[in-house]
């Protein structure tokens, strides 16, 4: 979500043809929707090539050759590690939004919530308490989004996944003519905080500190991912934000620096930490 927009696209979504407005999906297998959805996002915008593969854990979810987590198994981990409601997206014992035709959501739409730094080069704070971007209370009562999550992988829930909110432009119909307002539900909306500053001579907030998340927000996407699949008793199809708002005018260029393969080693851990739990 960066705060100066990132780049002007062509005039239409180039994702709006391949969404299907009865079913609330975009075209292929879940499989080939994620090879696309997760093409890595390169400063002001610009997006890779989708993916020859996929990592192995994430594989195997949109193949759904591995079981979504049940309620049971959170109930008993959140209570274990004492989880309030608001660090997971609210209550894990209720369905996820759903569009106004009533489909329930389908995909895990990874953000990065940039904070500008009025510098020349990153505070050495960034990954304490020290810094003022880890203040999650700001967001408390931020409309356009689900749950944001720190660099010390603290997280808050400002609407619960149960609830209908955009976040992109692909959602807004002044945007996005051709889909717009009707998909709002299908897409649930995590933010995490990652600091900016401004390309050499220039003002803007291009610049993302690299690497761009810490392994406790990797641990805390994570869980969210699984607690929120486990909600629908569905795998989510995780998404990057840019790859949503390809071709649209003043897109955003987020998530940058998003290590896949790194998120997908710790998604496999979480997974069976919480799967084990109730056996220890």
């Amino acid at each position: 979500m960066a705060l100066l927009l990132a780049r002007i696209g062509t005039a239409q979504s180039v994702l709006a043809p391949k969404f299907d407005k009865a079913t609330m999906l975009f075209e292929g297998k879940t499989s080939k929707q994620a090879t696309y959805l997760l093409r890595p996002v390169k400063k002001y915008g610009q997006l890779g090539k989708p993916l020859a593969t996929l990592p192995s854990f994430l594989k195997s979810i949109v193949e759904n050759k591995i079981a979504v987590l049940t309620q049971a198994q959170l109930t008993f981990y959140f209570t274990q590690k004492q989880l309030p409601k608001e660090a997971v997206g609210g209550d894990w014992q209720q369905g996820l939004s759903r569009t106004t035709n009533g489909i329930e959501a389908s995909y895990f739409v990874i953000h990065d919530a940039s904070n500008f730094v009025k510098d020349t080069v990153f505070p050495s704070t960034i990954n304490t308490k020290a810094w003022a971007g880890n203040d999650l209370t700001v967001y408390q009562n931020f409309k356009y989004a689900h749950v944001f999550v720190n660099r010390l992988g603290e997280s808050l829930t400002c609407n619960d996944f149960a609830r209908a909110v955009y976040g992109t432009k692909f959602e807004k119909s002044s945007k996005n003519p051709l889909v717009g307002d009707i998909c709002v539900g299908t897409f649930l909306h995590i933010e995490l905080i990652q600091p900016r500053i401004a390309d050499a001579g220039k003002q803007n907030d291009a610049v993302a500190v690299s690497p761009g998340f810490t392994t406790e927000q990797y641990q805390k996407l994570a869980l969210l991912y699984l607690t929120a699949s486990a909600r629908k008793k569905e795998w989510l199809i995780p998404t990057f934000h840019a790859v949503l708002d390809e071709g649209i005018p003043d897109a955003h260029d987020d998530p940058q620096h998003f290590d896949l393969s790194y998120f997908d080693a710790i998604l496999k851990t979480t997974y069976e930490e919480i799967q084990q739990a109730k056996h220890e």
